[in-house]
């Protein structure tokens, strides 16, 4: 049936906004379910996960939602051969977390294990070990014993 069919269909039942409700509302008034979607699905997201190791794979799982944005940037860095991501770079994409959020969240990582602290000053360099790669330390004091 068209829509203008409901709706003539709803007005003589004495509905008097039935020209007014919206298609899904007219709808979900005749048949008393949600109108089936009319778009189409979107495309499904390729999984990054599937390239990393069983060990990282369950240290993603364990980690929460901005633990988990810091350490991929950190990866990101690190995979490109990068140097890490500053504070304020964190800060961003953690939605405007404050540095002492910033400094948490790399405490916990480090707690978990997902990361290691090889230098702190100019600029921080890390080391990943579930992934086996490490941000670039070109200029930067490194402690030599995170193998």
């Amino acid at each position: 049936m068209r829509y203008m069919d409901l709706r003539r269909a709803l007005a003589a039942r004495g509905d008097a906004n039935a020209y007014v409700r919206s298609d899904a509302a007219v709808y979900r008034m005749i048949y008393g379910r949600p109108m089936p979607a009319t778009d189409p699905l979107p495309e499904p997201v390729e999984d990054q996960a599937e390239d990393y190791s069983a060990e990282e794979r369950a240290l993603l799982k364990r980690m929460t939602a901005i633990e988990r944005e810091a350490y991929l940037e950190i990866r990101d860095a690190a995979e490109v051969g990068d140097l890490a991501p500053s504070y304020r770079e964190l800060q961003e994409a953690l939605n405007g977390g404050t540095p002492w959020h910033v400094q948490k969240t790399l405490t916990s990582l480090e707690r978990m294990g997902a990361i290691r602290c090889i230098a702190k000053r100019p600029r921080m360099a890390f080391w990943l070990p579930a992934a086996g790669i490490q941000t670039d330390t070109t200029g930067l004091r490194v402690s030599n014993d995170y193998a």
